[in-house]
Order: structure tokens, then C-alpha cells, then sequence
């Protein structure tokens, strides 16, 4: 709970001793791999694409491991609570626009000690685009946390269609209804407000939507 306290790079070793945890004694336990190496370029890539489609063909070639042991170690990730998978959402009857999910970390500050991002990373000088991922993995991760305590059955998806409007994050309570959530990198508007509330038309998913809410990440 106090690591936030901590200085910047004992922070980030911290953060880095938990993941060796996870995969030397964890992981090993549930999977008797011979070698570690192969599984913690895994959790680095997955900490590099956070927020992103993920090409798990792609992925095993870069690997090196075949696509059913990448699907197995990517379950295990999920089941030791490091990940959560958001698929792609299915609107109505018809077929997906896409089919890869996305993955996203449970605390985003792994991802940022795994990817060596420190204050100055997210200072309004720095790279703008550094912080989009990490604040879609922060709303998607207190959306997840929620929806145990709602009264409907809310599953949560990602969405983009071919013509490329794209949603990060919707919620669907399998009874025709959605509601959104996109998050907006810095270049987008700086100007706009925090949070926005807009709407898809029913033209673009066939689904009758709720309200959704937008957040820029500029401010």
C-alpha cells in the first residue's frame, strides 16, 4: 500500500521484484517450465502492448513458442491476477469487425517500472503518447473492479469497426443495451473537458447504445 511513498527507483525495483516473484516461483509452480527467460519477455511485451490488440501469432513468432503454449502462458497470467483480457465486442448477431483482444495489466504501476517510465516520462514536455496506454489500462482496471457491485450483468469488451471508430472500453448487459467509455490521447483536443459524455449512432453497431463518457488524456 506505501509504494507509492517510495523514491522513483526503489519504486521500480520494487515493482520488478514482485514480477520475478510471479514468474520464478509462480509460475514455475503451475507450469514446470524448464526456462523463465521465455515467460518474462512475455510479461514485457504484454507491458509494452497494454492497451492494444494483441496479435498472439505475432506475439509466439517473437517468441519463439508455439501458439497453445502462448495461449496457456497468457491464461496463467490471467489466473495470477497480472492481466485481464478484454475481447473484442460482437455487435447484435453479426460477426466481429475484429477478433483480437486486448490485454491489460491490474496495477499500472508494473507497467511502468517494467517499461522504465519514471514523473518525467508524463512531464508536459515529454512524449505525449506515453500516457494513453497506461490511463486506458487505469479506467478499464476500475471499471473491472465494478462491476461485481452492479445490479446487471455487465461484461466488459473493446470495439473498433472498419471504418475506424473505436471504443477502449464497452460494457454490454446481454440484454441490448452498451454503454462506452473512450479515452482520448493528448493530440486529440487538449482543450476539451475532462470528461465528455457522447453517444454512437445506432447506424455504426445495428445496437441500440447508451450514453458514454470520454476522457482526454491532455488534462
Amino acid at each position: 500500500p506505501g509504494i507509492h511513498t517510495l523514491p522513483p527507483r526503489v519504486r521500480q525495483r520494487r515493482y520488478r521484484a514482485y514480477v520475478d516473484t510471479i514468474v520464478d516461483r509462480d509460475v514455475s509452480d503451475l507450469l514446470r517450465v524448464r526456462k523463465n527467460e521465455p515467460f518474462r519477455r512475455l510479461v514485457e511485451q504484454l507491458a509494452a502492448r497494454t492497451a492494444q490488440e494483441l496479435n498472439l501469432q505475432e506475439l509466439g513468432s517473437m517468441l519463439a513458442v508455439q501458439r497453445p503454449t502462448l495461449d496457456a502462458w497468457l491464461d496463467v497470467l490471467r489466473r495470477l491476477s497480472l492481466v485481464q483480457r478484454l475481447p473484442a465486442w460482437t455487435p447484435g448477431e453479426t460477426g466481429r469487425d475484429i477478433s483480437n483482444a486486448k490485454y491489460h495489466f491490474v496495477d499500472t504501476g508494473v507497467v511502468a517500472a517494467l517499461r522504465g517510465m519514471t514523473e518525467a516520462t508524463f512531464a508536459p514536455t515529454a512524449q505525449p503518447s506515453a500516457l494513453g496506454p497506461l490511463l486506458e489500462t487505469a479506467v478499464h482496471g476500475e471499471l473491472a473492479k465494478n462491476l461485481p457491485h452492479q445490479e446487471e450483468s455487465w461484461r466488459l469488451y473493446h470495439w473498433r469497426t472498419s471504418r475506424g471508430y473505436e471504443i477502449d472500453v464497452l460494457a454490454d448487459d446481454g440484454d441490448g443495451h452498451a454503454v462506452h467509455d473512450r479515452i482520448l490521447g493528448p493530440a486529440a483536443n487538449p482543450c476539451r473537458p475532462v470528461i465528455e459524455v457522447v453517444t454512437v449512432e445506432p447506424a455504426e453497431s445495428g445496437q441500440r447504445f447508451g450514453h458514454g463518457v470520454e476522457h482526454p488524456a491532455g488534462r
